[in-house]
């Protein structure tokens, strides 16, 4: 049986109460990550910030900041260093009260000449700061990540290391840390960050807004917003809550609230309690992004980035990315591959949809998709390289492999694992292996044949159910139809050479096939026949044999990859049809 939209026995699995166990391998000191260096320092490990940030509005940069960081030694220290990226200007560094020697370059802050202190114990590093942070580029080709002007004033997208683009941190998933934040703003502005909302002081030409983050959390899950908000302090799904928007950024307060309580109720009844002690919304007047932020997901204006489906996934990390974590970043897959098929499920569900068509879809894009530079074949999923962490392999094909750990495992028993992956002391991350360790402990599968398939190889795998033949359509179409549109406009040589040239260069591992161009000989225009299959294989493992008519004097086949796959039972023009052309 197929998983599109079922969903049995969720919400008797949500009742269900599931021991906390140690999950292995966890960290809970930091992690040396060869993805993410130079970032991270791995004898200390942070446990608090306290940070104080006034906005300057005309540099839309930092006037003035002031961060505590509470440390412990994890080695004796007799000097030592912080990330914190070009665009800071460090003023003054004290250690436990004292004033310490230090040199900002190459991305670091090196303190020395505070005397020594010794492994294990706790002390306190204070610098005092301004700065114009500069945009981080990132490898993934996504643009550029950190602090970021928005038309209104500045937000953070910080993922993976841009938080040390704003404050001096130890800019690593596996340090994690709890926050008290405070956020002066000019009046008219206002400072939004993660945790609980603690109030806001105003004076004639200032605003200082303030928040607790209690739960650890990775440094990129933090975030400084500043914008003109419109905000509200409504409970949403029965949590405290701070919910802002942006004034003209297209979507109200009220919205938002509503489409986080239905995203966190969703969750809930699958994955247990929300892990954070408040949540909420931030929408920005600008950028185009969304963060799962702790607790308080940002999103930038615009109908995708707040959208239901956008709102699940960011939500969705508030269990896997923000409560369980990875503490390397090439296991990124944990975070992006769960929150995808969550959002998924969730949409299939709410649209009545196949899951197995969307998961389809989805996995396809992430192989041959030229904008994702076609990454089957070429990294597993449990170590995509820095040049793919961010970009769709994590996403794409890490859902799909959700979706067969779902198939191997069967419904009851991956919603009860779901859960109980994230039963995991706070403050901790993990790994790859120690997941899949967990998942066979709690399921009593032995899933080496899962994890090799989809975690540990490079290439591609066949999905537990074939996808439909309009989803075929979906992802086959558009090549098909801009072949077509190619060829009409330059109709250069054989038309069925000169659509195979077309697809050439986007045609998904070599499945998709056109076996015959055919001229309609009993038309007044020129009129084709185009038939087309695909090679039994992974993606495609039946014969999806179709034909498309191309009536070349219908402007829909210059324009069908705007106006969708259009699909019917018998051949007509600009439209596909399963079998042959010539069929009855």
């Amino acid at each position: 049986m197929g998983l599109s939209g079922a969903l049995v026995g969720t919400l008797a699995i949500a009742a269900l109460c599931i021991a906390p166990l140690p999950m292995a391998s966890s960290e809970s000191t930091p992690t040396p990550d060869p993805y993410l260096a130079p970032s991270g320092n791995t004898s200390i490990d942070v446990e608090d910030y306290d940070l104080k940030l006034r906005y300057n509005p005309r540099t839309h940069g930092i006037g003035d900041a002031t961060v505590v960081m509470t440390i412990r030694a994890t080695q004796q220290l007799n000097d030592f260093s912080v990330d914190a990226r070009e665009g800071l200007t460090i003023r003054k560094v004290n250690v436990d009260g004292k004033p310490a020697k230090f040199k900002h370059s190459d991305r670091k802050l090196n303190i020395s000449n505070f005397g020594s202190i010794t492994d294990g114990s706790t002390f306190r590093l204070k610098v005092r700061y301004r700065g114009k942070p500069r945009p981080v580029r990132d490898e993934s080709g996504r643009g550029t990540y950190g602090w970021l002007r928005t038309p209104k004033g500045s937000v953070t997208f910080t993922e993976p290391t841009g938080t040390s683009a704003w404050i001096p941190s130890n800019d690593i998933f596996s340090d994690k840390a709890t926050w008290t934040t405070r956020l002066t703003t000019p009046a008219g502005l206002l400072g939004v960050s993660t945790g609980q909302f603690k109030g806001i002081t105003r004076s004639k030409n200032f605003t200082t807004s303030r928040w607790r983050t209690s739960t650890p959390i990775q440094p990129y899950l933090q975030t400084v917003a500043v914008d003109r908000f419109k905000y509200s302090t409504r409970k949403v799904a029965d949590l405290p809550s701070f919910t802002a928007v942006a004034r003209g950024s297209g979507v109200s307060v009220r919205t938002m609230e509503q489409r986080t309580a239905r995203a966190i109720r969703w969750l809930s009844a699958r994955l247990g309690p929300y892990p954070f002690e408040s949540t909420g919304a931030i929408v920005v007047s600008g950028r185009q992004s969304a963060m799962e932020t702790a607790g308080r997901p940002t999103y930038s204006r615009g109908k995708f980035w707040v959208s239901q489906e956008t709102v699940v996934h960011e939500q969705a990390h508030q269990w896997f990315g923000n409560t369980l974590t990875a503490g390397l970043a090439k296991d990124m897959w944990l975070h992006e591959g769960f929150a995808t098929y969550f959002e998924n499920v969730e949409r299939a569900e709410r649209k009545d949809r196949s899951l197995d068509d969307i998961v389809h879809g989805q996995y396809v894009q992430d192989g041959w998709f030229p904008g994702f530079r076609g990454q089957f074949d070429k990294v597993p999923l449990s170590d995509p390289t820095p040049k793919y962490l961010l970009n769709s392999t994590p996403y794409f094909r890490g859902q799909a492999a959700v979706h067969a750990l779902r198939s191997t495992l069967g419904d009851e028993t991956f919603w009860r694992v779901a859960r109980g992956l994230i039963s995991i002391p706070a403050g901790t991350t993990t790994t790859t292996q120690a997941v899949v360790e967990r998942a066979e402990e709690i399921s009593g599968k032995d899933l080496s044949q899962w994890s090799e398939k989809w975690l540990y190889s490079t290439g591609y795998q066949q999905l537990p159910v074939a996808p439909s033949y309009r989803q075929v359509m979906r992802e086959l179409g558009p090549e098909i139809l801009n072949a077509a549109a190619t060829y009409v406009w330059r109709p250069k040589g054989s038309p069925k050479s000169a659509m195979e040239q077309a697809i050439g260069k986007h045609s998904p591992m070599n499945q998709l096939q056109i076996t015959s161009v055919n001229r309609d000989p009993n038309s007044k225009g020129p009129r084709y026949f185009v038939e087309f299959t695909t090679a039994v294989g992974p993606l495609y493992p039946k014969d999806y044999r179709s034909c498309f008519v191309v009536q070349t004097r219908d402007d829909d086949i210059l324009l069908g990859s705007y106006l969708g796959i259009r699909i019917s039972d018998k051949p007509r023009a600009n439209h596909f049809s399963p079998g042959s052309c010539y069929a009855g």
